[in-house]
């Protein structure tokens, strides 16, 4: 479930080589974020740059290792870039352009825009039929895995193959039917299919153990409320067939952190 995170990349820079790219792979292999070094004067000076090649905010968070080497910006530095842009991130230079330098620049990247606000008076749809109602097996707080960033999760007992709604409007940003296979066992985590969309305000909503195969959505597609999104399942870290759901934010430049919302369907309970 853990999907929405680029792991920290170790970069040794500063050197002669004009121009330097380097791009992360996503959960899903796709190298669209890429920091970007220019050098020059006989590489004593180097410019960052940062390319967000994704159609929606990505936040990227700095903190470089370095000696002998000073900069125009503070670390850690967090910035948002919004979609399909290049920003200039900072420049650095030797302090003794005669002496040895070294620098590690390490940076992370996770999807959506640092720290926004939820529209606390929304109410969202419910993230299945309309009408229906399951019975909630896991809600906030929940001592078997709804603690610290998945505080605020919904887990619903629900059979293999129910179809699963979108609970408000948004894009699609990441979107994954490819894994089979449950266990309860924290390394199946990473082997959970979901479906993330970003909603207008800039949180965002996870549907998880989705079934193997089962989308009817694609990345980057705009879902309006109560569309088809997939199947339900049990695949990925799970005990059993369920929908997993949750609307969380990033916080801090790397953290995410689930949000306690409001349904219309006053039958649905959060706890």
């Amino acid at each position: 479930m853990r999907c929405l995170a680029i792991p920290v990349l170790l970069l040794v820079a500063i050197t002669s080589q004009a121009v330097e790219r380097f791009c992360a792979d996503d959960a899903i292999g796709r190298k669209l974020l890429c920091v970007e070094q220019n050098s020059r004067d006989n590489a004593t000076r180097v410019e960052f740059h940062v390319t967000n090649g994704y159609d929606f905010p990505v936040t990227v968070s700095f903190e470089p290792l370095f000696t002998n080497m000073a900069t125009d910006v503070s670390f850690p530095l967090i910035m948002t870039v919004p979609g399909g842009v290049r920003n200039r991130v900072y420049e650095a230079w030797r302090i003794n352009p005669a002496a040895r330098n070294t620098w590690r620049n390490n940076w992370v990247m996770r999807f959506g825009a640092n720290e926004p606000n939820h529209d606390d008076t929304y109410r969202y749809r419910a993230p299945f039929q309309e009408g229906k109602n399951f019975r909630l097996i896991q809600g906030y707080g929940g001592s078997d895995s709804h603690q610290g960033e998945f505080h605020y999760s919904l887990d619903w007992d629900m059979p293999i193959g129910t179809p699963i709604h979108a609970a408000r409007a948004g894009k699609v940003i990441h979107a994954l039917d490819r894994f089979s296979g449950r266990a309860w066992d924290p390394s199946y985590k990473e082997r959970t299919n979901t479906i993330t969309i970003l909603h207008a305000d800039g949180t965002m909503a996870e549907y998880s153990h989705i079934g193997t195969g089962t989308l009817h959505v694609r990345l980057g597609q705009q879902v309006q409320e109560g569309d088809l999104l997939a199947l339900s399942s049990d695949v990925g870290y799970s005990g059993g067939p369920h929908l997993h759901f949750r609307v969380f934010r990033l916080v801090r430049g790397t953290e995410y952190e689930s949000l306690p919302i409001r349904f219309r369907d006053a039958r649905i309970k959060t706890q």
